[in-house]
């Protein structure tokens, strides 16, 4: 074998290597530059340590993910659901009282049979019978709004459960991996949840006081046939109806949450 055909196949040997360990192809050198060019292409592999750090952070955003999942579908979606029932229950409460009212004012004050005649009063249009048929019928439909009302509130209680779960996972992960809070990004979303939390507790209770107030005003005066604005349960229901929504700051760091949520999507795929 002549010195050209070893040179020739040092050459093929290094090309060969050089696509086995860096995943490229380069030119081929000369015999003298073989372990130079070797020792630019082979990189250092990351350590164990940093390796486990990359996965515990990318789990991490997991649990960012899932909790911005929680938060819209078992806590937002069933917040606004309850709201449109809030309003819903006072416009019915309204249709029962003028109900009730004008069953009260066509009320015969005198026998039937003193109507007939040359002296007859005119016929109304709108029977009192079929006016208690509404009534009846929005009753029930109030009832049922109401059991429609405790079966929401349970699943609000469900979701916030959920989203402590979700938070527990984050501190679990934290104990296992102090090092994931070096990333300023997971620090800041880990501070939002704890805050979203916190204000969401709050408002829970705030949103089940209101609503058993709401229950306790059903009683006998909701066929009472007094003025709207004197009328309780009326007042009541358009009260809490009006005082559900959260509050400007908490809608935003609520917004705030969701789009992190949003944004880690490019991260966690």
């Amino acid at each position: 074998m002549t010195s050209q055909d070893q040179e020739n196949e040092a050459d093929m040997q290094a090309a060969f290597e050089s696509f086995m360990l860096g995943g490229k192809t380069t030119t081929p050198t000369k015999k003298g530059s073989n372990s130079a060019s070797l020792s630019t292409l082979t990189s250092p592999s990351p350590s164990p340590s940093l390796r486990k750090n990359k996965q515990q952070q990318k789990k991490a955003w997991g649990i960012i993910k899932a909790y911005q999942t929680t938060l819209q579908m078992q806590w937002l979606d069933i917040d606004q659901d309850l709201h449109n029932l809030m309003i819903s229950i006072a416009h019915l409460r309204d249709c029962i009282q003028m109900e009730c009212r004008y069953i009260h004012d066509n009320t015969p004050k005198k026998p039937s049979w003193q109507s007939f005649g040359l002296h007859s009063q005119k016929q109304q249009v709108l029977q009192s019978m079929d006016v208690e048929m509404a009534l009846s019928r929005d009753l029930l439909k109030h009832e049922s709004m109401l059991e429609t009302l405790r079966r929401l509130l349970a699943h609000l209680s469900e979701g916030q459960d959920a989203l402590g779960r979700r938070l527990e996972e984050m501190y679990v992960l934290l104990h296992e991996e102090e090092s994931v809070m070096d990333n300023d990004k997971i620090a800041n979303a880990l501070e939002c949840m704890q805050n979203v939390y916190t204000v969401l507790a709050q408002d829970v209770y705030r949103k089940q006081q209101l609503s058993q107030g709401l229950l306790d005003s059903v009683n006998n005066q909701i066929l009472s046939v007094n003025d709207a604005e004197n009328h309780e349960p009326c007042v009541i229901a358009h009260q809490c109806a009006k005082e559900w929504s959260a509050s400007e700051d908490d809608k935003a760091l609520l917004e705030n949450m969701l789009q992190l949520g949003k944004r880690t999507d490019a991260i966690t795929e």
